[in-house]
């Protein structure tokens, strides 16, 4: 009999974020009640305690809940580690303080109708102007050098097939996986499906790490993913 579930979820959070256990209970009750057989890897990075590192925790045996702890924080490194551990059909990482469970739910749905495509949200409306223009000039410099036709690169959900995770060798240790990830896909010609998200869930706690100085980051390493894995 297959046991493995249909899903394999990766919530990071940086740090002790105080939502965890709400975002834990909210996520298993709707994937329950919607009948989904799941598996939820909560990483928190970035953890000061030099005890912690890599300590593995089993919080449930069914469905399968797992907290990881990390020393150093990074959002790729996060996500990385999540998937690292993940056995579902498909494989899904998103922004905890941000993804509405019913949207995630919805997202699985058209997972499930083409089992070769990658699935990612798409931001109708931002939380602010400023990050909005930030967001166009970054998806266009990455329509341009990196050629990856789609907006939002860094929107999640994201869900994977995790018949692809191997092709797809994910790297990045920081923000720049979702522009990694999208290049790999349309550089190996794997469908990527946009879902868009108008109704963008209040940040549950904590403040975004997003600022400028990341910001400058990420624009200078899609240069480094042009290098890196372009042909």
């Amino acid at each position: 009999m297959n046991t493995e579930p249909l899903i394999s979820i990766t919530l990071p959070f940086h740090c002790k974020e105080t939502s965890v256990t709400e975002v834990v209970a909210e996520y298993k009750k709707k994937l329950i009640e919607k009948g989904i057989t799941f598996e939820l890897h909560i990483v928190i990075n970035g953890c000061t305690d030099q005890n912690e590192e890599r300590i593995v925790r089993v919080l449930e045996e069914s469905p399968r809940i797992v907290e990881y702890r990390l020393r150093e924080s990074g959002w790729g490194r996060g996500v990385l580690c999540g998937l690292r551990e993940a056995r579902g059909t498909f494989v899904c990482y998103t922004n905890t303080a941000r993804t509405k469970i019913d949207d995630l739910l919805k997202f699985i749905d058209y997972a499930t109708i083409d089992p070769r495509a990658v699935v990612k949200a798409t931001r109708v409306v931002r939380e602010s102007a400023l990050r909005k223009w930030v967001s166009i000039f970054y998806n266009l410099e990455n329509r341009i050098i990196l050629k990856t036709p789609i907006w939002d690169i860094n929107a999640t959900p994201k869900i994977i097939p995790y018949d692809l995770l191997a092709r797809l060798n994910l790297q990045s240790l920081d923000d720049l996986i979702d522009a990694e990830l999208m290049f790999k896909c349309f550089n190996f010609g794997i469908p990527v499906v946009e879902v868009p998200v108008v109704n963008v869930l209040k940040r549950r706690s904590g403040r975004s790490t997003t600022n400028i100085l990341s910001a400058f980051k990420m624009w200078l390493g899609v240069f480094k993913i042009r290098w890196l894995y372009g042909k």
